[in-house]
C-alpha cells in the first residue's frame, strides 16, 4: 500500500497536466487578449490598401479556417505593411470570423478600395484590422481553463483535504478517533453541503460548455443546417441541472446543516450508537424520520476506466427517529444497539470500513435525504441521554410486518408453525434482475452474430443465461415449509409443479442460523436479503424461510420460528464467504 505523502504526491502530478491545460489557455490566450483589447483600443485609425488576402483551410478531426493577408499603410510620410488581422491569432472553427474576414480584405482589393486600420501612436509599425475581442472565442477557452483546470485543481484539493483529515497525536494510538478531524468531536457533519457544492459545480461547468451553443445555432439554422437543433439539447440540460441545483439549494437552507451529536462518543461496537440531530424544520407530529445504521465495507473493484468504488452491507439496523420541539426548530434522537464482533471505523483507503447513518422524512414539508459517517469503535458504552430505541419504534415494527407479509404467510399449527412463499415474491427486484441477466445475454449474442471472438458470446452468453435464470427462478418458485415438534418438512414447486422435498426428524435439527443471501444498492441506499435455514447434526442445511429484506425482519420472522418450534436460534449472521471459510475449515481439520 502507498503510505500516504507518496499517495499525495502521486495525485499531484496525476492532477499536473489538467491543470497545465487550463492554465496554459488562461495565461497564454485569454489574458495577452485581454490586454491587448486594453491597449488597442486608443490606437489611432488610417486607412490602408490590401496587398494579399488567402483563407486556409486545414482538415483533421474537424475543419479549422484561417484568414492571411497583408496590408500597407502610411503615417507621418513612413510607408509600413501588416499582416496582423486580429487580436487572436491561429486557426479555429469558433463562428465564422475568418471567413467574413477573409472575404472583406478579399473584397476590398479586388474593388481598390481601402480599409481601416489601427495603428500604436508610439509604435506606427504595430497595426491590426480589427482590434475587437471576440468573445465566443474567448468563451469557448475558457470552458478549457474551468474544466481542465477546475478538474486538476479540484482532484489536488480533495487530495490534499482529505490527507489533512488526518491528525497525528499520540492519543490517536488509544482512542483512534482522535486521529481524524471529522471525528475529533461528538459533533458530525453530513455529506449534504459537499454534495451540495459538486451539484453547483457540474451545473456551472456544464453550462459554461453548453451555452456558447445558443450562439452557434441561429447562425447554423441560417446555413440550412436543422440538425444543429439537436445540440439545443444541451443547454436544455443545463436549464434543468440550473433549476435542480437551485431547488437543492432551497432544501439545504430549509433543513439546515443538521449537526448530528453523538452520545456515547464514540459509537460503540458492543455497546450503543445514539445521539441527536438538530433541524431548521418545526415540529410536527404527523412528520416521521425514518434512520438506518449500516456498517460498511468499501472498495475498488475493476481495472482502468471501468475502475468503480462499491459498498458492501455487513451490518444494518432500521428505525424511526424519534422528534421533539428544539430551539426554532425540531431536534431528532435515535439509538441503535449494535452487537459485538464488527469491525470499527477506518480512515478513507482504497478498501476500507465506515459506519453510516442515513436520514430520511416522511410527511416532512421538506424532503430529507442525509448521509453521515461516524466513528464507531469497540467501546462497550451505551447512552447516556439518549433513551429511545428506534428499531422498536412502532413505525419501524409496522414496516418489518408489511416486508414480511409482502413475501410470505405465517400460520400457527398444532405442533409448531407453517410458512407458505409464494410465486413472485419480491417481484420488482427479481424482475430487474432477470431484465439484467437478459441484456447481458443478448449483448453477447449479437457479438457473436456481428462478427466477435467467440469469447464474448460464450462468457456473456453463460453471466447473462445465468443471471436471468437466476432471477426467473427466484420470481417463479414457490416453497412451502412445515417445522415444529414432528420435525422439518418442505417442499418447493416451479410454476406449482413440485421440484424438491425434505423431511427430517426434530432430533436431526441442530439449530436455525440466518444467513444474508444478497444486496441491492442504488446509490448509498442498500437493500439486504436474508434467509433462515436449519442447520443439521450431519452438516446440511435445509432453508426455512427466504426472501426476507432487512435485518429486522429476518430476527423477528427467526425468533417466531424458534420460539413457536423449539428449536435453538443462533442469531449469528452467516455469510457465503463465512460458509466457505468453515468448510475449508472443516476440511483441514478432517485432514
Amino acid at each position: 500500500m502507498v503510505d500516504k505523502p507518496q499517495r499525495k504526491w502521486a495525485i499531484l502530478l496525476f492532477s499536473l497536466p489538467f491543470t497545465g491545460v487550463g492554465f496554459g489557455f488562461l495565461l497564454f490566450s485569454i489574458i495577452p487578449s485581454l490586454y491587448d483589447a486594453v491597449q488597442m483600443s486608443d490606437w489611432h485609425e488610417t486607412q490602408a490598401t490590401v496587398i494579399s488576402s488567402e483563407l486556409k483551410s486545414y482538415s483533421g478531426d474537424s475543419t479549422t479556417y484561417e484568414a492571411v493577408g497583408s496590408y500597407s499603410y502610411t503615417v507621418a510620410g513612413q510607408q509600413y505593411t501588416g499582416t496582423r488581422l486580429g487580436i487572436s491569432g491561429g486557426a479555429d472553427n469558433v463562428g465564422d470570423w475568418h471567413q467574413r474576414m477573409s472575404g472583406k480584405l478579399y473584397s476590398a482589393r479586388n474593388a481598390q478600395r481601402p480599409v481601416s486600420v489601427y495603428y500604436a501612436p508610439g509604435n506606427p509599425a504595430a497595426a491590426i484590422v480589427d482590434r475587437s475581442l471576440r468573445w465566443n472565442l474567448l468563451g469557448f477557452k475558457m470552458i478549457f481553463v474551468l474544466v481542465f483546470g477546475g478538474a486538476g485543481i479540484g482532484i489536488f484539493y480533495l487530495s490534499i483535504r482529505q490527507h489533512n483529515r488526518i491528525i497525528e497525536t499520540p492519543e490517536a494510538d488509544i482512542k483512534p478517533w482522535l486521529g481524524h478531524k471529522d471525528w475529533s468531536s461528538p459533533t458530525v457533519l453530513s455529506d449534504a453541503k459537499n454534495t451540495l457544492y459538486l451539484g453547483w459545480v457540474m451545473t456551472v461547468f456544464w453550462n459554461l460548455i453548453s451555452v456558447p451553443l445558443l450562439f452557434v445555432i441561429p447562425e447554423e439554422l441560417g446555413k440550412g443546417n436543422s440538425a444543429i437543433l439537436l445540440a439545443g439539447l444541451f443547454p436544455a440540460v443545463g436549464l434543468g441541472l440550473l433549476v435542480w441545483a437551485t431547488r437543492a439549494t432551497r432544501r439545504w437552507l430549509a433543513v439546515g446543516a443538521t449537526p448530528l451529536t453523538l452520545d456515547p462518543y464514540p459509537g460503540s461496537i458492543g455497546g450503543q450508537v445514539a445521539g441527536s440531530i438538530e433541524t431548521n424544520l418545526s415540529y410536527s407530529s404527523s412528520q416521521n424520520f425514518p434512520v438506518n445504521l449500516s456498517c460498511l465495507y468499501s472498495y475498488m473493484s475493476g481495472s482502468g476506466k471501468d475502475r468503480k468504488r462499491r459498498e458492501s452491507v455487513k451490518w444494518s439496523a432500521e428505525g424511526f427517529a424519534r422528534a421533539e420541539p428544539y430551539r426554532s426548530g425540531s431536534r431528532l434522537l435515535f439509538c441503535f444497539d449494535v452487537p459485538e464482533g464488527l469491525h470499527p471505523s477506518e480512515h478513507k483507503d482504497d478498501s476500507y470500513y465506515l459506519w453510516r447513518l442515513n436520514l430520511k422524512s416522511d410527511g416532512a414539508p421538506v424532503d430529507i435525504n442525509r448521509n453521515f459517517e461516524l466513528p464507531v469503535f469497540a467501546t462497550a458504552e451505551v447512552s447516556r441521554l439518549v433513551h429511545v430505541d428506534s428499531a422498536s419504534h412502532p413505525l419501524a415494527q409496522d414496516k418489518r410486518d408489511a416486508r414480511i407479509d409482502a413475501v410470505m404467510d405465517m400460520q400457527q399449527t398444532t405442533d409448531g408453525l407453517e410458512l407458505t412463499f409464494p410465486v413472485g415474491r419480491n417481484a420488482g427486484s427479481n424482475a430487474v434482475i432477470a431484465v439484467i441477466g437478459l441484456v447481458f445475454f443478448a449483448a453477447g449474442m449479437l457479438a457473436g452474430y456481428l462478427g466477435a471472438p467467440i469469447f464474448f458470446p460464450i462468457v456473456f452468453g453463460l453471466i447473462g443465461g445465468g443471471i436471468m435464470l437466476g432471477g426467473l427462478y427466484s420470481l417463479l418458485n414457490g416453497l412451502r415449509v412445515r417445522i415444529g415438534s414432528g420435525g422439518l418438512h418442505t417442499r418447493r414447486s416451479l410454476l406449482g409443479v413440485i421440484i424438491s422435498k425434505s423431511s427430517v426428524a426434530g432430533s436431526e435439527i441442530q439449530k436455525l442460523r440466518i444467513h444474508k443471501t444478497g444486496s441491492v444498492t442504488s446509490g448509498t441506499d442498500h437493500k439486504v436479503f436474508f434467509a433462515i435455514r436449519a442447520h443439521l447434526k450431519n452438516g446440511k442445511k435445509i432453508t426455512v424461510a427466504e426472501s426476507l429484506v432487512g435485518r429486522g425482519a429476518a430476527e423477528q420472522v427467526a425468533e417466531a420460528l424458534a420460539f413457536y418450534s423449539g428449536f435453538e436460534l443462533d442469531k449469528r449472521v452467516v455469510t457465503i464467504k463465512q460458509i466457505r471459510a468453515e468448510r475449508l475449515a472443516n476440511k483441514a481439520h478432517k485432514k
